[in-house]
């Protein structure tokens, strides 16, 4: 098998393209022919990778599962390139309009839980979750058969005949519980923007040292997931000032609504699935009487607030950490989960991964003046006798 050498800059690029493409097809492994097509890809991931499509639409900040399928698929499982691709394709769509604000309380939960108390009202509801799994690498999946195994699963949460009925009944009403801790006057909400329009950091960039809190909360939500779980974790583990207690952990689909923009009634124009999470600051978020909203005597709780699309539990807790530890305010003894400006300018991997990915392309002038510099500053230094002629250097352009 022979091939076709090509030098120069945009033919050797567009060969390139065409190589990753041979590759992503399987031209250089056994059997390509037993590759799937882009469509059964995105079927499949759908299908089976709720977790990257949910990752992917989170960090790009755009819901379209579909789009984020296929997304994963042109960028051969890298979630990261997915997301970049997804967030480069949302910038280029026109804005219809802004939805009205998601009411949590609306949410038709899949999940909840609380971990400050054992008993909440409506109850805790584990749900769908690898909590609770051992993580060993499970052999027998491979010789699982779907329809059956679902079936089995059905029939085990109660639905008969292995049908899903009264295994995904309504559940009972779930106040949250940060709204019966605000009632009995032990937390305060963040201060936030108050009547203020939020903003939106795709069309303006936030203002440092103290970017609005929307603007805040957007940046996190779009944080990559690994980069976000790290700075919380090094909260928790004393570089920073914030180990919450979960107040209340939901997973489920809450209702978009749009103000119709001909008849002025809100319109119902579906669901989405979100993560929400309510973490109670302890310790150093204690507040005093003069912050609190009722001006009632007492201390008060701080709280720190997460979300994201799809289930993803842990951004969502991440999100609440990061949020308490910036709620407080920069602090020259805090680690870096407490410095506003570290966290959200380097939180995002999108614009990580391009100023990684500049590396690659050319910097001969650049390397070339470090070398000229360094062959100065090694050459021989020799002192001249007094009244001798000297000696001239050549100019050289590298």
């Amino acid at each position: 098998m022979g091939y076709t050498v090509v030098r120069g800059g945009t033919e050797a690029m567009l060969a390139a393209e065409q190589m990753l493409d041979a590759v992503r097809l399987g031209a250089f492994r056994e059997a390509p022919e037993t590759f799937a097509s882009a469509a059964q890809q995105v079927d499949m991931i759908l299908a089976g990778q709720r977790n990257a499509v949910d990752r992917v639409m989170c960090e790009a900040g755009f819901h379209a599962p579909r789009l984020a399928a296929l997304a994963i698929v042109q960028a051969e499982g890298d979630v990261i390139h997915a997301s970049f691709i997804l967030r480069a394709l949302r910038v280029s769509l026109p804005r219809w309009g802004t939805s009205e604000t998601i009411d949590m309380e609306d949410m038709r939960v899949l999940r909840r839980l609380s971990s400050a108390f054992k008993s909440v009202p409506g109850g805790q509801y584990l749900g769908p979750s690898h909590d609770y799994t051992l993580h060993f690498l499970r052999h027998e999946l491979l010789a699982e058969l779907p329809e059956e195994r679902r079936a089995e699963a059905l029939r085990a949460l109660g639905a008969e005949d292995g049908v899903a009925g009264e295994a995904t009944r309504p559940l009972p009403p779930m106040p949250r519980v940060i709204e019966i801790l605000r009632a009995a006057g032990v937390v305060s909400l963040p201060k936030g923007d108050a009547g203020a329009e939020p903003a939106d950091i795709t069309m303006a960039p936030m203002r440092f040292p103290a970017p609005a809190r929307s603007a805040r909360l957007q940046a996190l939500s779009r944080g990559e997931n690994g980069m976000m779980i790290g700075l919380a974790y090094s909260s928790l583990r004393g570089y920073g000032h914030v180990h919450p207690t979960l107040a209340e952990l939901r997973v489920g689909h809450v209702p978009v609504r749009l103000r119709h923009p001909l008849w002025d009634i809100e319109v119902g124009i579906g669901e989405v699935l979100i993560t929400q999470c309510d973490a109670i600051i302890t310790g150093v978020g204690a507040i005093s009487t003069d912050d609190a909203e009722d001006g009632q005597d007492g201390l008060r709780l701080g709280l720190g607030f997460g979300a994201a699309l799809g289930q993803q539990e842990e951004r969502a807790i991440a999100i609440s950490i990061l949020d308490g530890c910036l709620e407080q305010g920069d602090s020259p003894e805090g680690g870096p989960a407490d410095d506003t400006e570290f966290v959200l300018y380097h939180c995002d991997g999108v614009e990580s991964l391009g100023f990684v990915e500049h590396l690659k392309k050319p910097h001969y002038m650049l390397f070339a003046s470090v070398l000229d510099r360094m062959s100065a500053a090694n050459a021989p230094q020799t002192v001249a006798p007094e009244g001798a002629a000297q000696p001239e250097f050549e100019e050289t352009n590298p």
